[in-house]
């Protein structure tokens, strides 16, 4: 949590991922196992983060919705999400707690697609 002044002059309570506002916009590539931890440091809101458009094929623990995928992340504990990026597209995260996004706690999701170009550069050929 952390103020900010908005343009008429008041100063406004958010909510923040790594103390952006919104948050990092993550990058990741087609096919990646993406891992991102999530650590809960409010002192008495329960926490969880949906990756918004993301297929969870064979992990809905880490969809994000609490009390139905996962269980929410209690104040002072963390929960990884581990998942594969099967689709290229911008994508975004947020709490699925909707008055947290309200204030302040989204970023950005890009999957960056792998051209044939990137995979020969690596010394892929499939």
């Amino acid at each position: 949590m952390t103020d900010v002044l908005t343009g008429d002059g008041y100063p406004k309570l958010v909510y923040v991922f790594n103390n952006s506002l919104p948050g990092p916009v993550l990058h990741v590539y087609q096919n990646q196992i993406v891992r991102v931890r999530i650590f809960n440091d409010f002192t008495t809101e329960s926490l969880s983060v949906h990756f918004h458009g993301i297929r969870q094929v064979s992990t809905p623990e880490s969809d994000g919705i609490g009390r139905l995928t996962q269980l929410s992340i209690l104040p002072g504990s963390s929960f990884l999400h581990e998942f594969v990026a099967i689709d290229a597209g911008t994508f975004w995260y947020h709490s699925h707690v909707h008055s947290q996004t309200a204030m302040g706690l989204m970023g950005g999701f890009i999957v960056h697609s792998k051209t044939t170009s990137d995979r020969e550069e690596q010394g892929d050929s499939t």
